[in-house]
């Protein structure tokens, strides 16, 4: 009876149907490969055992002298097959890791602790290629077992056994969980598999190892087709898979969250979310002044109206207490993200409020908003600064800085408004030319720091004269002034006091030169001029002529000598 058995078992026709029933599977399961991971890898599991039983039976076939081969071509068909094996292992631990959920797979260390056995036979095969013992093909082709044949699947066989003894476990603890049958399926493959391999090592004669293969592969395939087993791991695995991708992503978006509120907290001095549905609050960031003002108030409205009541200025309490009516903050809000204003407060100075939206209910309406102030005391120092800064420059922008009157700058924009009013409506005013004279003969006789003396003592007359009108500088030793208001009334008294004026500085002058200045004087006619320039012509027309006859007269020879 045992040579019987062991004669059946002999390779050449297990190896063909087993090679014909792992094709039949392979076609029957090929769209599984496309499915999930869990698919994928029964596929490539049974595609492997097949590989490995074709290469075993080509092998057997040549050693029966059904097929011929030379030996390298033999050495390669046998080597072929060992990996072949060792693949299917190495996918067969990371399967029924998934399958059974194990903590192992779900790290980085999961291939190397599947790959173990893998890398220990494939060490094993690798010496073997070299070393007589294990095995060696012959002259002929033929293959020929070592005395240490049995080492190429002691490995495998010990570790599928720790395996199955550990499948055996889980199933035994968790019967009456309803997974059962999800362990039938890893068992099915295991424990054929695993008596093949000790009933080859035990008979190297047979081809168990093929046979337990094949039949693994069947009858996993077989439990696989109860739909509810397969689909309960697929989804158990996928919602994990989910489920851990999910918790890592909110993990990181609260992380997230936290760090924008802590650095918007570093700007405030102290922040509220507010629940605009039942009126209450949560404390984002304290501030020492507002809690003593709040007191236990668990309400935001009373909380907001008892800061404000007691710490803002007279001025602007309510102004803040509008602000922070939020029975109204939906409607002031509107469209915007955020709405703000300004307010000081009796200890703190300038303070920046400001409602921020931060979602709203299905209807539209405001949900939670939070309420933050800032200390713009420094920021409010700074802007003043910067006014006066401004200020500064354009004032030194539009004045002469010999003289301290207005520049041709100033003078420009004046003439462009007296234009538009000339345009618009009716306008009274006069316009005076001044031209200093003698400023050359200084200049070149007595140096120019003497030439800005008179420039000065010259603008000191005309602005004392016509006090009521604004006076230009519009050239080295050219004045303008735009005659308006109480001089206009009183034009001749103006004359007469610039004639004064420079009487009593001429006082101090030297007798080789005094102060003067040529004058022209218009008043603007709407019959007449159509223009501020008519106007500015004609006075200066005037002012030439009034120069000429200065120099005309005796005691002003020593302008002539330039």
């Amino acid at each position: 009876m045992h040579e019987i058995l062991k004669g059946m078992l002999t390779y050449t026709k297990t190896d063909i149907i087993c090679v014909a029933t792992l094709l039949l599977i392979i076609t029957r399961i090929y769209g599984w490969k496309k499915k999930d991971i869990f698919m994928k890898l029964y596929f490539w599991i049974t595609f492997s055992s097949f590989c490995m039983v074709a290469a075993f039976a080509a092998g057997n076939l040549a050693d029966y002298g059904i097929i011929s081969m030379c030996r390298g071509l033999r050495s390669l068909v046998w080597a072929c097959a060992f990996i072949a094996f060792n693949y299917t292992i190495f996918l067969w631990f990371i399967y029924s890791g998934i399958f059974r959920e194990s903590s192992i797979i779900s790290n980085q260390m999961s291939c190397l602790h599947c790959a173990i056995p893998a890398v220990i036979n494939m060490v094993i095969i690798i010496i073997a290629c070299f070393v007589d013992g294990f095995y060696s093909i012959n002259d002929a082709g033929k293959f020929l077992r070592g005395k240490y044949y049995g080492f190429l699947f002691i490995v495998p066989a010990v570790y599928i056994t720790i395996s199955t003894a550990a499948l055996l476990k889980d199933a035994y603890l968790e019967k009456k969980s309803g997974r059962g049958k999800r362990y039938v399926v890893l068992i099915s493959f295991t424990v054929p598999v695993i008596l093949g391999a000790f009933i080859q090592n035990m008979e190297p004669q047979t081809n168990m190892l093929v046979i337990g293969i094949c039949i693994g592969v069947i009858s996993a395939y077989c439990n696989l087709s109860v739909d509810e087993v397969a689909q309960e791991v697929i989804m158990k695995n996928i919602e994990l898979e989910y489920s851990q991708a999910e918790l890592k992503i909110a993990l990181e978006h609260e992380k997230r969250q936290y760090n924008t509120v802590s650095s918007l907290a570093n700007i405030y001095i102290f922040m509220y979310y507010i629940n605009m549905h039942d009126d209450s609050y949560e404390r984002i960031k304290d501030y020492t002044l507002a809690n003593e003002a709040v007191g236990g108030t668990k309400c935001a409205s009373t909380a907001l109206r008892k800061i404000y009541s007691e710490r803002a200025v007279q001025k602007h309490i309510n102004m803040m207490l509008e602000f922070t009516d939020l029975s109204t903050l939906d409607e002031r809000i509107g469209k915007n993200e955020y709405i703000s204003t300004e307010y000081k407060g009796k200890k703190v100075g300038w303070c920046r409020a400001r409602f921020i939206e931060v979602d709203r209910d299905e209807n539209g309406k405001l949900k939670h908003v939070i309420f933050a102030v800032q200390d713009i005391s420094n920021e409010k120092q700074q802007m003043l600064e910067l006014q006066d800064a401004l200020n500064y420059a354009n004032q030194k922008a539009y004045v002469d800085g010999l003289t301290g009157v207005k520049n041709v700058t100033a003078y420009k924009e004046y003439i462009e408004i007296i234009d538009d009013v000339i345009k618009n409506s009716e306008v009274d005013f006069a316009v005076a030319i001044f031209d200093i004279n003698g400023l050359k003969y200084v200049n070149d006789n007595y140096g120019h720091e003497k030439g800005n003396i008179l420039i000065i003592d010259s603008c000191r007359c005309i602005c004392r004269a016509f006090k009521h009108s604004p006076v230009f500088r519009i050239g080295g030793d050219e004045f303008v002034a735009i005659i308006e208001n109480a001089d206009m009334e009183q034009l001749n008294n103006c004359r007469r006091n610039l004639e004064q004026q420079f009487e009593q500085i001429n006082e101090m002058y030297p007798d080789y030169y005094f102060a003067s200045v040529a004058m022209g004087i218009v008043h603007y006619d709407s019959k007449k001029h159509s223009c501020y320039d008519d106007v500015f012509k004609k006075a200066d027309a005037a002012m030439y002529e009034n120069k000429q006859e200065i120099k005309r007269k005796p005691e002003n020879s020593w302008m002539l000598r330039y």
